[in-house]
C-alpha cells in the first residue's frame, strides 16, 4: 500500500463529504427562500449548521490516526524490520499531528459556522 495514496485519498473522501454536507445545506436553504421561516425550520437549519465542526473533527480523525498504523507497516514492508522505539516514535508523532490538525479544523469550522452560516 502507499502511504501518498492513502494521503490523497482521505483528502478527496473528506472534501467530498465537506462539500457534500454544505451543498444539502445550500438546497435547504434556496428550497426554503419563499417559504415563510417558523421556529421548526429555523432549528432545523441550526441543527444542520452546527453538524459541520464535528464533521471537520472525525475527518481529521480519518486523516491521521490510521498514519499511526498504516506508516509502520509500509516501513517495515519495504525495510525490514523496524524497532519498537521507531514505532512508538510514529504513535506519539502521529498522535500530536492528529491533535494539532484536530483542533485547528475544529476552530476553523467552528468560527465559519457561528460567524457566517448560523441564522
Amino acid at each position: 500500500m502507499n502511504a501518498g495514496f492513502f494521503g490523497a485519498a482521505v483528502f478527496a473522501v473528506a472534501f467530498s463529504v465537506w462539500g457534500n454536507h454544505l451543498i444539502r445545506i445550500k438546497l435547504f436553504l434556496k428550497s426554503n427562500k419563499a417559504i415563510r421561516w417558523n421556529a421548526r425550520r429555523v432549528n432545523e437549519l441550526r441543527q444542520k449548521v452546527l453538524q459541520i465542526p464535528k464533521i471537520g473533527f472525525w475527518m481529521a480523525t480519518l486523516g491521521w490516526v490510521p498514519g499511526v498504523f498504516i506508516y509502520p507497516l509500509v516501513l517495515r514492508k519495504v525495510g525490514g524490520t523496524i524497532s519498537a522505539s521507531l514505532c512508538a516514535h510514529f504513535i506519539v508523532s502521529f498522535m500530536f499531528g492528529w491533535l494539532i490538525a484536530m483542533s485547528y479544523s475544529y476552530i476553523a469550522h467552528q468560527c465559519v459556522v457561528l460567524r457566517v452560516l448560523y441564522p
